[in-house]
């Protein structure tokens, strides 16, 4: 190693889980997302695979995914439509809920990979990304993994949105850690699609707002 290189980052305790073992590691690297973003991705490493992160955030963010459900449904029971639906619409509402459960690892996988590569993508348009796609990659899985467990909390609706706001905070912190660069890039890059699609849905209910006004003057 030169004497300018950088020493090599010891890693998240799950890239250390064949030592630590797998619950153990898996318990730390939740807690250092949760609690010291920071210092957890500045010991990140920013190669190795993808395999480990992406398995510890489907993993992760299945299990989320199936509490949020759970909680979500067991409230929508609860509300008074409930008492008046018949069995069909039960038996929809039981059917919609299996068939999401299933298709979620497959839809985490297909987030992940999507969203890091556009976050990496506006990386490079802001010159930001100096550690490749990989270290996006893993930043993205960690950052989603790590604050899936919060959609654990039995409160309907505000759980998931807790956990997304905190996934946001920990994924802007973590690639700036991982790819050594300002903060403001980082955060344009992760809330740049977000703007857009705010935007987008603006100016959709705009539209739709201004279709129904005219179409009620006409009549």
């Amino acid at each position: 190693m030169t004497a300018d290189a950088a020493p090599p980052r010891p890693g998240l305790a799950w890239d250390n889980r064949d030592t630590l073992g797998y619950g153990k590691a898996l318990l730390a690297t939740v807690k250092g997302v949760l609690l010291e973003p920071g210092p957890s991705f500045g010991a990140m490493r920013r190669d190795g695979g993808v395999g480990g992160p992406l398995l510890f955030a489907v993993f992760l963010g299945t299990l989320g995914s199936w509490a949020a459900l759970i909680w979500q449904t067991l409230l929508s029971f609860l509300l008074p439509t409930a008492l008046t639906a018949n069995g069909l619409e039960m038996l929809g509402t039981v059917v919609s809920l299996v068939v999401t459960a299933v298709l979620m690892p497959a839809l985490i996988v297909f987030q992940l990979f999507m969203i890091a590569g556009l976050v990496h993508l506006l990386l490079l348009v802001f010159d930001g990304g100096q550690h490749g796609f990989e270290a996006t990659f893993r930043t993205i899985a960690y950052a989603y993994g790590g604050t899936a467990p919060l959609n654990l909390l039995p409160i309907p609706y505000l759980a998931p949105l807790v956990a997304w706001v905190w996934h946001l905070v920990a994924a802007i912190v973590g690639l700036g850690k991982a790819h050594e660069t300002a903060g403001w890039k980082a955060a344009a890059a992760v809330l740049l699609p977000l703007g857009v699609c705010c935007v987008c849905i603006c100016v959709g209910i705009g539209v739709a707002l201004a279709l129904g006004v005219s179409a009620v003057g006409m009549n």
